[in-house]
Formats: structure tokens, sequence, C-alpha cells
């Protein structure tokens, strides 16, 4: 009898504590929802998008995909030394 109690009080306990995480994770959703934030499947779908961008830009350059080369320090316009400054006009005595 006593253990029967006790397992029927784990039992509502387990369910209200289910029931309350439900709750919180909707109210959660639904806040991160209205700033804009992007659901697990938003982010998905876009990394399928993506993937299926590349796959057509690739087959568009030949198959192979373009690697942008790193430009040297070479290739970096010299810098000009600064103006020389004026000298100040001499005060008429």
């Amino acid at each position: 009898m006593a253990e029967d109690k006790v397992t029927e009080m784990a039992a509502k306990a387990t369910g209200t504590w289910d029931k309350l995480e439900q709750v919180f994770e909707t109210r959660v959703a639904r806040s991160l929802h209205s700033l804009g934030v992007p659901t697990r499947d938003d982010v998905a779908a876009l990394s399928k998008r993506v993937a299926e961008l590349k796959a057509a830009v690739d087959k568009l350059n030949g198959g192979a995909p373009k690697v942008a080369k790193p430009k040297s320090a070479a290739a970096k316009p010299a810098r000009r030394a600064a103006p020389k400054a004026k000298a100040a006009p001499k005060a008429a005595a």
C-alpha cells in the first residue's frame, strides 16, 4: 500500500515536471521567434540551400571550385610618405 502511494506520487511529480518543462520550452520558443531568432529547422533549410547554390556555382565554373589565392605582401601598394609640414609665416616686426 505505501509502495503504491509512493509510485503514484512519483508519477504525478514526473508528469507535473514534464508539463512545466513543456510550458517553459514553448514560452522560450515563442519569445525567440518574436525576436527573429531562427529555429533549428530554419538553419538546416538555409544550410541545405547554400549547399545547393554552391553546387550550382561549382557546376558553372566547370566543376572545380575556385579558390581565392591570398594576396602577397608585394601586391600591396607602397605607402606614401606623409607631406612635410610648412613652416609658419614669420611675424612682421
